[in-house]
């Protein structure tokens, strides 16, 4: 029952999120866009996205009820995040603020591969100028390096796989340039090393990880 009224209670923010959307400020900047709107907007997809998180993360038992309330939300989200990429392109932090343009980030780098390609060299060029988050460009294009079975740049991503002794482990993706990683990392804004980063996702990390497949 508790768990149902969690379960109740997200739906209900998701719904009401959706509905308030819809109610817009008038303020228009200078260069004729509404970023309060779009903050406004942004926000909600954030915190919808965090406390179906959340409730995941919460939830010992694999439930498929929220899982594909997730999916739903997931997607719907996609498509309202498209949406404003495509009108106005990656919105600056430093105009809609930092929830909102993680907002982005956090839809974008769960999209498909095409998309997170397509969007994540404005990311970087933002990022590279003080628009944007680097640590979200940079996990974003370990994911997309990932996604295409290359090496990671600075050693965000872990996957699964069975272990020797036919258990589920998790493991650093293998990364380029092992050596200098957390140099990048630093460079990036990664608070941890890539050791530290392992040790918190109960991940095995080898700096000699070869591609799988790859002998």
């Amino acid at each position: 029952m508790k768990y149902l009224l969690g379960f109740v209670s997200l739906v209900f923010v998701f719904s009401c999120s959706q509905q308030s959307a819809t109610v817009t400020s008038n303020v228009i900047s200078a260069d004729g866009v509404n970023y309060d709107s779009l903050r406004t907007v942004l926000e909600e997809i954030y915190e919808v996205d965090r406390a179906y998180r959340d409730q995941r993360a919460r939830t010992s038992e694999p439930n498929p009820e929220l899982e594909e309330a997730i999916k739903k939300a997931d997607a719907a989200h996609l498509v309202e995040v498209k949406k404003i990429l495509e009108e106005y392109g990656w919105l600056s932090k430093n105009k809609v603020g930092i929830k909102a343009a993680d907002a982005l980030f956090l839809i974008v780098q769960r999209a498909d591969l095409a998309t997170m390609e397509k969007y994540f060299p404005e990311l970087k060029s933002m990022a590279e100028s003080g628009d944007a988050t680097k640590r979200n460009a940079a996990i974003l294009e370990d994911r997309i390096l990932v996604r295409k079975k290359q090496k990671q740049l600075y050693g965000s991503q872990a996957r699964a796989r069975t272990s020797y002794n036919g258990e589920k482990e998790y493991f650093i993706w293998p990364v380029q340039d092992a050596a200098d990683v957390n140099k990048r990392r630093a460079e990036m804004g990664f608070r941890l090393t890539i050791e530290e980063n392992a040790h918190r996702l109960n991940a095995v990390y080898d700096p000699q990880e070869e591609l799988p497949g790859v002998k």
